[in-house]
């Protein structure tokens, strides 16, 4: 449905996209939707959160935002690490965990810990790092 709706001349980066008042690219990171989101990246849509360029993997562009002036606060690298946990991106979820992401953090609009959003792969990888997930902490 994506590809049609681009291939039909979708605004790839209209804000407001939807009920959470995202542009498409923010919507498919925020609701997992990878192949969007790519597909996304692919046709043009600019990646503007360090979030969302871990979510996908973008290793260079995690290293922009990184070496920016002021660097990201610790939450922003947190959620970052979160997002990169959600999808799947093991290696970019070890880079910001030694950049100083909290292994355990909560983002801000949510309510899960990586270890709850990480999917298989990455569980073990998680556990392994001494991760908790939200009912182990209460």
């Amino acid at each position: 449905m994506a590809r049609a709706l681009i291939d039909g001349g979708a605004d790839i980066e209209a804000p407001g996209a939807s009920i959470a008042g995202g542009t498409p690219p923010d919507d498919a990171v925020e609701y997992g939707c990878w192949q969007v989101a790519r597909l996304l990246v692919d046709r043009g849509a600019q990646v503007t959160r360090l979030s969302h360029a871990a979510a996908l993997g973008m290793t260079a562009r995690v290293e922009e935002f990184l070496s920016a002036t002021p660097p990201p606060t610790r939450e922003r690298i947190t959620e970052a690490f979160y997002q990169a946990c959600a999808g799947g991106q093991r290696r970019m979820a070890g880079y910001l965990l030694a950049r100083g992401a909290d292994l355990n953090g909560i983002p801000a609009r949510g309510k899960n810990t990586p270890l709850d959003a990480g999917r298989q792969a990455l569980v073990a990888w998680l556990r392994d790092q001494g991760a908790k997930s939200a009912g182990d902490m209460s």
